[in-house]
């Protein structure tokens, strides 16, 4: 959290309403919001459904997929000020997140496709992080 050349309280350039000791989202939020909560979703399934053996690890080509996604997602956004706090936010939604759940999607469905979507969704979704206003007035 920061101030403006004003003075008000701003999170990634969009100002902050205070109620009490806590911080209300912002609106520009909800979509990685909504991607990080349908990954975590998703790894839980899988992590439910998956036998009681050794857990496979997660393949750096969907690491890297994500990371291609974050980077999609941040130039079709208009490429918005990168800054520390909202860029680990990020990378960790958008690779270390989708990552996993790219595996679970490819392990529950069995296709190759749908990890690779996963993936790129999920990375894509997570740059709305580093957006300094609702998507349409960014």
């Amino acid at each position: 959290m920061r101030r403006d050349h004003t003075g008000q309280r701003s999170v990634a350039g969009a100002p902050v309403l205070e109620e009490g000791p806590h911080v209300v989202f912002t609106e520009h939020w909800l979509i990685a919001i909504a991607a990080a909560l349908a990954g975590i979703a998703l790894i839980l399934t899988h992590r439910v459904r998956a036998s009681a053996g050794p857990v496979a690890s997660t393949p750096w080509r969907h690491m890297a997929a994500g990371l291609a996604g974050c980077a999609a997602g941040w130039l079709v956004t208009g490429r918005p000020e990168l800054v520390w706090d909202d860029l680990f936010l990020t990378l960790v939604c958008g690779v270390a997140l989708a990552s996993e759940a790219a595996h679970a999607a490819r392990t529950l469905s069995g296709r190759a496709w749908a990890g690779w979507t996963t993936a790129g969704v999920s990375g894509a979704a997570a740059a709305t992080w580093l957006l300094p206003g609702p998507l349409p007035f960014a």
